[in-house]
């Protein structure tokens, strides 16, 4: 390859010139004849080392100069160059391609070729920061047209402690690609991304078209004198990736051991998928990062030279090709790090691209991220609810946590939907990790379930039994188990702490299957009646005052023991106590359906019961109708034939309540006559 192909030949008429000093006379003034004058009294070796002073020291250098010198440079040491490719071949064997010269074979050729004389090691150095310089030179060109030439500058060093003085708002950078839904590997739906405030940043999407070239971020002397990756880091922080891309292509060989460095500076907010095809995320291939490396097939003689002459030394740290465990790593950290901005997607997006990259052993962290993306996008959270999750608070959170932020904002509409496409997943994820753990557990979705159910208010415990009524085909039911139905349904409707709700509680009871239990036993039967009655209003009762009543997970333990026949006799109680609970909502008496569990044996508190009711009947109108319909509904409350399935005046007598059922009748005259009284 000719190294000058590139370079546009200097042409002057001039061929005698007075010498100039190059390294402080006016830029301006530097042109082929007055290089040539100013190299002429120069040895080869001090003539090229002065180019590269010129070209890397002055701060106020500039396109024609640099070519001026470089052709000149280039030129002059062509010949040495040429002479020392052929004995460097020659020490690796003429007929060896440069595809088949490993590194350590090159450098042991290098060492003997250059020990021969230091004048000739001078030339080469020289030589070969010459051929960066102008290759730096073309990338520089490539970036777009510069600025006008202004006032000199200060030579600005690019360093990679300038990445925070950067302006994300740089004309100089572009958009990244917005509002791009990113697959989600570990589900057969995309999650559709609600990006509220965890969106890009808006100077983001307002930011040039990556098509439309661009002034370079900074000045000629900068990018020439400066560690090539060190430029290449600040370009990154800028979020040009489009100069990225120029840089990292043209410069792929040298970039490389730098290469994370380079993308540790690439903005958060840049998705993954802008720099895929620049070949600059890590991949592993036979379980390292090593095949990946820039071949010598892509390089020249020159290309192999460059490493050991750089121009100039980076401050950054160099990385060999890391394992494969190294990657993964890498991938990792760099989505912890995006944690603390909230742009999930992003997350989601990076373990994409580092499985399609051959990363292995992210499904865990995949999982997570997929199954919070539910939680952030799908749940109804409000923003201020979707600022408390992130994959920090994920890992922290015990499933009980999880759970009850995936239903915080359920309704009737939603928690079915909720339940089976946000809980159920988690479950089934939580059960298969148990699995892989050794620790598996065959109720533990169950568990989690039964857990959610009696921990839900009833108007969205409702959908639920709807949804798990014994009509309907197994997989279309919650909860396959018609006993577990049951159980259940009693431990939420005693649990419950409502007393005007009838018409859901009642509902949920229409959910619950209908066993045919004739043909039994009576005495068995009534048994069974009485020995369950006396043992769930024993559960029930307080024990001392002040003591809190029993949950309904607490009435679910109890009641998951009960044989069949007791468990059939506990819905014929439920049966009775919501006819009751109706009954006394709708004569002002509301009570909790618990009340007539622990009040179903005891005569005083079924008697005072009775006598609120009647009592309140004393301020409303005062008409036989009223009275009549008060009297039919106390007699239903008394109970039928069987002792055990009674109402909740169930153990009054027939006198017993028709004594206080008068007794409120003539207490409503007396206070009637007392009003007609007063208002005569």
């Amino acid at each position: 390859m000719d190294e000058t192909d590139l370079l546009e030949p200097i042409h002057d008429s001039v061929t005698i010139a007075t010498p100039i000093d190059l390294l402080t006379v006016s830029i301006d003034e530097i042109d082929a004849a007055s290089t040539r004058a100013a190299l002429s009294s120069l040895s080869d070796p001090e003539a090229l080392d002065l180019c590269v002073r010129v070209i890397t020291t002055r701060d106020d250098i500039n396109t024609s100069a640099v070519r001026t010198i470089l052709e000149a440079g280039i030129s002059r040491g062509a010949s040495y160059r040429t002479n020392f490719e052929d004995e460097v071949r020659n020490q690796l064997g003429e007929d060896q391609e440069w595809s088949s010269i490993t590194e350590e074979q090159f450098g042991m050729a290098l060492d003997v070729a250059l020990a021969k004389d230091e004048v000739t090691k001078n030339l080469i150095r020289s030589y070969s920061q010459l051929d960066q310089l102008r290759r730096r030179l073309e990338t520089y060109l490539s970036f777009g047209p510069p600025a006008e030439a202004g006032p000199s500058k200060p030579r600005v060093q690019a360093t990679p402690a300038q990445h925070d003085e950067e302006d994300l708002d740089d004309p100089w950078a572009e958009a990244s690609q917005d509002d791009t839904d990113l697959d989600d590997p570990w589900d057969s739906e995309s999650v559709k991304s609600v990006r509220s405030a965890r969106s890009m940043p808006e100077s983001v999407k307002q930011g040039s078209d990556s098509g439309i070239e661009q002034t370079p971020p900074f000045p000629l002397a900068a990018f020439l004198s400066s560690p090539l990756p060190d430029s290449t880091t600040i370009i990154a922080s800028s979020g040009a990736l489009s100069a990225l891309r120029n840089v990292y292509v043209r410069h792929q060989h040298e970039l490389w051991p730098y290469r994370y460095s380079i993308l540790e500076a690439v903005p958060l907010w840049i998705s993954p998928t802008e720099l895929k095809d620049m070949e600059l995320l890590p991949q592993v291939q036979d379980q390292s990062e090593q095949a990946l490396q820039p071949q010598a097939a892509e390089r020249d003689f020159l290309d192999s030279l460059h490493p050991y002459f750089p121009l100039s030394r980076s401050t950054l740290p160099a990385v060999s090709p890391l394992s494969a465990d190294g990657v993964r790593d890498w991938y990792t950290s760099r989505v912890d790090a995006l944690d603390c901005v909230g742009l999930l997607d992003l997350q989601i997006a990076w373990i994409q691209q580092a499985v399609a990259r051959g990363v292995t052993d992210l499904d865990s962290l995949g999982e997570k991220l997929s199954l919070l993306s539910r939680l952030v996008y799908d749940a109804h959270l409000s923003p201020s609810q979707q600022a408390d999750w992130s994959l920090a608070s994920w890992r922290r959170a015990a499933p009980e946590q999880v759970i009850k932020a995936y239903l915080t904002n359920a309704s009737t509409s939603s928690v079915l939907a909720d339940i089976r496409q946000q809980v159920l997943p988690y479950l089934y994820v939580l059960e298969s990790k148990a699995e892989r753990a050794g620790e598996s557990h065959a109720d533990l979705v169950d568990r989690h379930l039964h857990d959610i159910i009696l921990s839900l208010p009833l108007h969205l415990a409702l959908p639920i039994f709807e949804a798990s009524k014994a009509t309907l085909s197994q997989p279309e039911r919650i909860i396959k188990n018609d006993v577990v139905v049951a159980r259940l349904a009693l431990a939420c409707l005693y649990g419950s702490n409502t007393r005007n709700d009838w018409s859901t509680m009642s509902a949920i009871f229409e959910c619950l299957p209908v066993w045919d239990v004739s043909g039994g036993n009576l005495d068995s039967d009534r048994e069974a009646t009485a020995t369950t009655l006396d043992s769930i209003a024993n559960f029930v009762r307080p024990t001392r005052a002040g003591a809190h009543p029993p949950t309904a997970k607490d009435l679910f333990v109890f009641f998951t023991p009960l044989p069949f026949a007791s468990l059939s006799r506990a819905l014929d109680i439920l049966d009775v106590h919501l006819e009751s609970g109706e009954i006394l909502a709708r004569w002002e008496t509301p009570v909790q359906l618990r009340f007539l569990l622990q009040s179903a044996r005891d005569k005083a508190e079924q008697k005072e019961l009775a006598e609120k009711m009647v009592r309140r009947q004393g301020t409303g109108p005062h008409t036989d109708a009223r009275w009549t319909s008060l009297w039919a509904d106390m007699k239903k409350l008394g109970g039928g034939d069987d002792a055990l399935l009674r109402g909740a005046f169930g153990v009054l007598t027939a006198e017993e309540m028709m004594r206080i059922y008068l007794g409120g009748v003539l207490a409503s005259g007396r206070e009637y006559a007392d009003d007609q009284q007063v208002q005569g």
